[in-house]
């Protein structure tokens, strides 16, 4: 069974849509120098709007691991 993910939410209107539309993931973007990019403390906003069931995942590039965990 195919997974869906709706990726680079950064807005509260997107957390809304994805409450709607129930994917099984969406992603934040934690890469550096990107348009849709959040920082952690937004990111943590926006996943309190988000229905429980939903799973929230981060997008990185070439970051160190430190920063990942």
């Amino acid at each position: 069974m195919a997974k869906i993910k709706i990726c680079g939410l950064c807005r509260t209107e997107d957390i809304e849509y994805a409450n709607t539309v129930f994917p099984d993931y969406i992603g934040f973007i934690f890469a550096m120098n990107r348009v849709r990019t959040v920082s952690v403390k937004k990111a943590l906003n926006l996943k309190s709007r988000l229905r429980s069931e939903i799973i929230p995942v981060g997008v990185f590039l070439n970051q160190d691991m430190e920063y990942i965990k």
